[in-house]
């Protein structure tokens, strides 16, 4: 899918829409979702927060294998960017906030990104 298409299919007013979980993206589609939302806007987070509540709104899902993972409206700018960055990666579950292991990563480290709120659905 060329950028323009990603727009025109899961943009709206320069924020990410919500993505079904019948829509879910895999992880290809979803690295050039990123990629294009980080280039063509100057948002500081994926989905409008005026719209969604922070760390609540469940806005895209990706499955990936037999894994279903979502991302809410609250991922920052750098939150992705870093996401990005780290794309050649392995995406490894780790703790949350809260001690629930289903939080995701692709930082070496082990560490979560700040700003980025991908998790697994268990």
């Amino acid at each position: 899918m060329n950028y323009q298409e990603i727009v025109n299919i899961y943009f709206k007013d320069d924020y990410i829409r919500k993505i079904a979980r019948d829509e879910s993206l895999d992880k290809e589609d979803l690295l050039q979702l990123l990629k294009c939302w980080k280039m063509i806007t100057t948002k500081h987070t994926l989905g409008d927060l005026s719209k969604y509540s922070a760390g609540l709104t469940k806005l895209i899902f990706v499955t990936i294998g037999a894994n279903t993972y979502y991302i809410t409206a609250d991922t920052t700018r750098e939150g992705v960017i870093q996401f990005l960055l780290n794309k050649d990666n392995k995406m490894k579950t780790i703790a949350n906030e809260s001690g629930r292991i289903n939080k995701i990563t692709n930082c070496n480290s082990n560490l979560a990104i700040p700003g980025f709120y991908m998790y697994k659905e268990i």
